[in-house]
């Protein structure tokens, strides 16, 4: 692969398990490969033919968005993730979109796929979903026994709006879902 496209990530405990040293690592496309190397000098190779996913996403705080890779190996159950860097983000794009065009061209068995995981879809569908349950029940009960059932139709409608208008922003913008092109990658990536 011509011009290796590097960044730097913090260290895991995932990555220390695997033998690397240091407080940050190298991480560079090679020749049919991801190359990470430790501050030591140690070096990890993981291999496309050893890859089973790849999931790019972010996760936003009051600090701004957390950018990441995370790669699923053959067999494994645990992902290996890459924090994308804050003062380099750029670089760090670089990387995924030359990583993910390299893997989309040669190895189509690996699902790559764009969002940060099925946490917050289901938390905010979940969340505002019980909510709405909650009010519906009480207006229903207060009906049934022939109290003013009115009392609670402020809460269903907030309820309902925050449940259709948040569950539907959520779910379009975190949840993993399989891409073909590099162009995808643009929602997920920083500018």
């Amino acid at each position: 692969m011509p011009n290796p496209l590097l960044f730097r990530a913090p260290m895991t405990r995932r990555l220390r398990r695997l033998g690397l040293k240091g407080a940050d690592v190298t991480v560079g496309l090679a020749a049919e490969a991801i190359g990470v190397g430790g501050d030591d000098g140690t070096l990890l190779r993981l291999n496309f033919a050893g890859i089973a996913r790849i999931r790019v996403g972010f996760s936003e705080s009051k600090g701004g968005s957390y950018h990441f890779t995370r790669i699923w190996l053959t067999g494994e159950r645990r992902p290996i993730e890459f924090m994308g860097s804050i003062t380099t983000p750029a670089a760090y794009s670089a990387f995924v979109r030359g990583m993910v065009a390299w893997v989309l061209e040669r190895y189509p068995g690996i699902e790559v796929q764009a969002g940060s995981g099925w946490f917050m879809p289901l938390f905010t569908i979940g969340a505002f979903g019980a909510m709405s349950l909650a009010s519906l029940g009480g207006s229903i009960y207060l009906a049934v026994t022939g109290d003013d059932w009115t009392i609670f139709l402020g809460a269903l409608a907030v309820s309902l709006v925050l449940l259709l208008g948040l569950g539907f922003w959520t779910w379009t913008r975190h949840r993993p879902r399989r891409i073909a092109t590099v162009e995808a990658l643009a929602r997920v990536l920083p500018a």
